[in-house]
């Protein structure tokens, strides 16, 4: 991560370089609920599985963005299409926020989609990603 911000409000939420969470327990929920884990979601969650990290958006609003993967029901299969089709390659939904429509996807080739309701914005990767929710 290239903001000392996101990499704050990481830290100040558990994390560190060395968080290795089990993943099985995300994987599961995820694959239970129809979602395919790609090896690059399995790796964005054995990075970052797990996280609660609170922050304030650039309104003032608090909000907090979950990691777990352990709530997918609230993202319908259709999101997850709507996503493929404009990135043009299968994704898996990894993390979202608790207080806003923001939702995270991770691409079976690394790139990352971050969706706002209808919009979509595509990333080269999941420390670009964190970095624009976190911090944006």
């Amino acid at each position: 991560m290239r903001s000392h911000l996101a990499l704050n409000l990481l830290r100040r939420s558990g994390w560190s370089e060395e968080w290795q969470p089990d993943v099985a327990p995300f994987v599961r929920t995820l694959e239970a609920c129809g979602f395919e884990v790609n090896p690059r979601a399995r790796e964005f969650l054995s990075r970052f599985g797990g996280l609660r990290v609170d922050f304030v958006r650039a309104n003032g609003r608090e909000d907090s963005f979950w990691t777990t993967g352990d709530e997918p029901h609230n993202v319908m299969r259709y999101g997850e299409r709507w996503v493929e089709e404009a990135m043009g390659e299968s994704v898996c939904y990894c993390g979202g926020c608790r207080t806003s429509p923001v939702l995270l996807f991770v691409a079976g080739s690394g790139r990352c989609a971050v969706t706002v309701l209808d919009e979509i914005s595509d990333y080269e990767s999941v420390d670009d990603a964190l970095e624009t929710i976190l911090t944006g």
